[in-house]
């Protein structure tokens, strides 16, 4: 059975400026296969968080007694439930084939929903298979997503994690800042998310603000290696 290995980028940014709701509506526009998850803990504010997913990478679901994978490298697998392959195989053996390692990786997980009709896999009743169209989501699904950002409101601050494959891939459609070393040069560029909404004069002056950043920092560590201190 082949295995599919990711190890995670993160970085951490101050998210007060930023909710979970509008920051969704932006990543949405720009990639309509996103998704908004919230939690909360009722028994203390400091472990409330705000899951934002987008480009799903693999998936598995359960619908009219069928398991069907969706694997990272296009692969799609069926197979019928019974009582030697059950719902708890299904997900097992689908999370048996994904290997995530590195900082964050506990957020890398499934994201999606069992539906109430999914005790059909676990208990004994009797419950009609809907074949309407308007009703017909998979009893369950849950996604394998590339990147996430995670809202922990009591820290008022945004975790982006990401995957690289252990070949090396990565993609930075989601990239903001970057620094590149290139045969002893540093590249930088930002970018930024345009939205129906947007307007030209603030979303270039949002870029130019983050270059700013980069461009003090560059000049930050020449005074460090120099010998310069600076207030």
């Amino acid at each position: 059975m082949k295995t599919y290995a990711f190890h995670t980028i993160h970085t951490t940014i101050a998210g007060d400026l930023h909710t979970p709701v509008e920051t969704y509506l932006k990543v949405r526009d720009l990639f309509p296969e996103s998704v908004l998850l919230e939690s909360s803990d009722y028994h203390g504010s400091e472990d409330n968080r705000s899951f934002i997913c987008r480009d799903p990478i693999a998936s598995v679901s359960i619908s009219h007694g069928m398991a069907t994978y969706v694997l990272p490298d296009g692969t799609r697998e069926e197979k019928p439930l019974d009582s030697q392959f059950t719902a708890e195989d299904v997900l097992r053996g689908f999370i048996g084939r994904l290997d995530v390692t590195g900082d964050y990786a506990r957020y890398c997980g499934l994201y999606g929903y069992t539906a109430y009709d999914a005790v059909r896999h676990f208990e004994p009743v009797d419950i009609p298979d809907c074949r309407e169209a308007k009703n017909d989501a998979p009893d369950m699904l849950y996604t394998l997503f590339r990147y996430v950002i995670v809202f922990r409101d009591y820290r008022s601050e945004m975790t982006l994690v990401g995957f690289i494959g252990l070949d090396g891939t990565l993609n930075q459609a989601i990239t903001i800042r970057t620094f590149v070393s290139r045969n002893h040069e540093l590249w930088f560029q930002a970018g930024g998310g345009i939205v129906a909404a947007s307007q030209e004069e603030n979303e270039l002056q949002e870029i130019n603000n983050k270059l700013g950043a980069l461009r003090n920092a560059i000049l930050m560590a020449e005074q460090m290696s120099s010998g310069e201190k600076t207030l």
